[in-house]
């Protein structure tokens, strides 16, 4: 509650300082050109007759100070004219130089003659009718008034009584700074201003309809275009349409006050659609009123409403929007909040400001101020929302990238997945096919040959025979084994040949040593697996064979971690292996390369070692 209430005061004593300072700021960059008083008009006399030039003598005239002028319509019009003579001393008539006629915010059209010559106007005295809200002068050379006793301007308005402001006639050196500093700081900057709030809107509004959930946006935009036509507005000297519409659209252009509420609840995420709805009813209600008000009641029931029902009303709205910054600055504080609220308090005391100056109380300065204030309080807010663009487009781009690599990730991994799915099966594919080879070479040839091999055992048949078909036999078994679905586990490829091969051992009485360790995870596929079995059996069948030894060795051992070695050695005679004859050693050979390993034999007389060294994966 403390940090609250310290809230409370520091934002409210930063909008009254903020407060002083521009408005310093604004009475040293605006500072009023002190008109000579020497010369003011300062007493005339008034006509309501409605005709092209100043009526004659004879006319009625009324004398009236300035300003001043009728208090009724005139009996003609629109545009209500009345016409106003006056006399200068003869300082201004002496005056050897150009002349100026000076009138500060007329509100109106003026026009500017010395007898029946007219030296000045602001534009035709008909429909639609020029409105000077600034400032008008007219320069003259002072031999044109020398000889004539009266000197005529002309008021008039689309619309209310044609009243008459304070008006000067002098030399043209006197009033040129006051002329120039008006024209700058009441036309070219507001219109530049102008330009670039209708440049910000319009793409404000690009962006909501490219991006509709971005409400505040939109709202913005719209308002921003809104405020600059109501600036606008003052600063175009001939309206387009009727002067009773351009009245009414400059009001209706008050409508920007009715969407920074809307603006304001988007912005701080604020959910209250009942005001909402109570905005947006009142507002079109006070539209068709001024619109009804326009085209079928008089011109006082149409300022009636618009100044004292519609104004008043959006007013209290923009107090709303207000009331709701200083929430967010008291309630949630941070630099932004608080910014805001500085900047709308300070709109507050600038537009009151304004509103003195306009009804003519003693204000110093030559121009409104609000506009300037009402500038600087939209850009910021632009900025605000064009950096949460940004960082919702950061954001946007950041999800962009992560869901991208996640999406490479996916895809990596179903990648990944169909190798290894098509990997199973063409696993799957191949056993069954293996599964299928294997019964029909089991059933088939394994058969065949096993009934060969019985018939070979009766009398007559020869040793040679019997041996052959012993010896294909094994072979046929030992391709089923590299076959089977466990083929590729080399451990188990051996167990199996070891116990197909003690048979035979046994039959011619070889005592057979075996040692097998480290083969656990040594699996090789059914080719490499049918590669190390035939190499193998070939040493194996060449001891059994030549040797005549008493006792066979088949060792196993693990060099490193990826590499085999598999020995088997006789205790029989040797042979010297450059004297070999057949193809045996050459294969052994040849398959030891394709398995990408190496074969070393070694035979005395006490025996022969033969060594088979190989990867457990083939080289690529």
């Amino acid at each position: 509650m403390r940090s609250i209430v310290v809230r409370v005061l520091s934002t409210c004593a930063a909008i009254v300082v903020t407060s002083l300072l521009v408005l310093t700021a604004f009475y040293f960059l605006d500072e009023r050109v002190d008109l000579p008083v020497e010369y003011t008009v300062r007493e005339v006399a008034y006509s309501t007759l409605h005709q092209p030039g100043p009526p004659s003598d004879d006319a009625v005239w009324t004398p009236v100070g300035l300003p001043g002028g009728p208090r009724a319509l005139p009996a003609s019009g629109p545009p209500y004219t009345a016409w106003y003579r006056f006399q200068v001393g003869d300082g201004v008539r002496d005056y050897d130089g150009p002349l100026v006629f000076y009138q500060f915010s007329p509100l109106a059209n003026v026009e500017f003659f010395a007898g029946q010559r007219r030296l000045g106007s602001g534009g035709p005295m008909r429909e639609p009718l020029p409105f000077h809200a600034r400032q008008v002068m007219f320069e003259f050379d002072s031999p044109v008034i020398r000889n004539e006793t009266w000197l005529y301007h002309r008021t008039g308005r689309p619309f209310s009584v044609p009243r008459s402001v304070q008006t000067y006639v002098g030399p043209k050196d006197r009033f040129v700074d006051t002329y120039e500093h008006v024209r700058l700081w009441g036309f070219h900057i507001p219109m530049f201003i102008v330009a670039v709030m209708l440049t910000l809107g319009v793409l404000l509004l690009l962006l909501w309809v490219f991006r509709r959930r971005e409400a505040a946006f939109g709202i913005y935009g719209l308002t921003i275009c809104l405020w600059a036509f109501h600036i606008l507005h003052g600063l175009v000297l001939t309206p387009p349409i009727p002067a009773d519409f351009w009245f009414v659209l400059d009001y209706l252009a008050l409508w920007w006050v009715l969407l920074m509420p809307l603006f304001v609840h988007r912005f701080f995420s604020v959910r209250r659609p009942r005001t909402e709805r109570a905005i947006l009813v009142s507002g079109v209600t006070g539209t068709l009123l001024l619109s009804w008000a326009a085209l079928f009641a008089s011109f006082d029931t149409l300022a009636v409403l618009s100044n004292l029902v519609w104004v008043p009303f959006t007013q209290l709205w923009g107090l709303y929007a207000l009331c709701v910054f200083a929430g967010m600055a008291w309630v949630r504080g941070g630099f932004e909040n608080v910014m805001l609220f500085v900047l709308g308090g300070l709109m507050f005391v600038v537009g009151t400001r304004d509103i003195l100056f306009l009804v003519g109380a003693d204000v110093p300065g030559l121009t409104f101020y609000v506009q300037y204030v009402a500038a600087a309080q939209m850009l910021f807010i632009v900025v605000l929302l064009a950096r949460r663009f940004v960082s919702s487009l950061g954001q946007y781009e950041s999800l962009n990238v992560e869901l991208e690599e996640r999406i490479a990730q996916k895809s990596e991994e179903l990648e990944d997945n169909y190798k290894r799915l098509a990997r199973f099966e063409r696993a799957e594919t191949l056993a069954t096919e293996r599964q299928r080879l294997m019964r029909d070479v089991h059933d088939g040839l394994g058969g065949q040959l096993v009934q060969a091999l019985v018939l070979s055992e009766r009398d007559g048949a020869s040793d040679e025979l019997r041996t052959a078909l012993d010896a294909a036999l094994q072979d046929l078994r030992m391709i089923v084994d590299s076959l089977a679905a466990s083929g590729g586990d080399l451990q188990t490829l051996l167990a199996v040949f070891r116990e197909r091969l003690q048979g035979t051992l046994d039959h011619k009485q070889i005592r057979l040593r075996w040692s097998m360790s480290d083969l656990e995870d040594a699996e090789l596929g059914g080719e490499r697996s049918l590669a190390v079995l035939r190499v193998v059996q070939e040493a194996v069948t060449n001891a059994i064979r030549h040797s005549q030894c008493e006792t066979l060795s088949i060792e196993t051992a693990r060099l490193g971690s990826r590499e085999v070695r598999i020995e088997v050695a006789d205790d029989g005679q040797g042979f010297d292996p450059g004297q070999a004859v057949g193809h045996g050693l050459g294969n052994m050979r040849v398959r030891a390369g394709q398995l990408g390993g190496r074969l070393d034999l070694e035979s005395t007389v006490e025996g022969t070692v033969v060594r088979l060294e190989f990867p457990i994966e083939p080289a690529t």
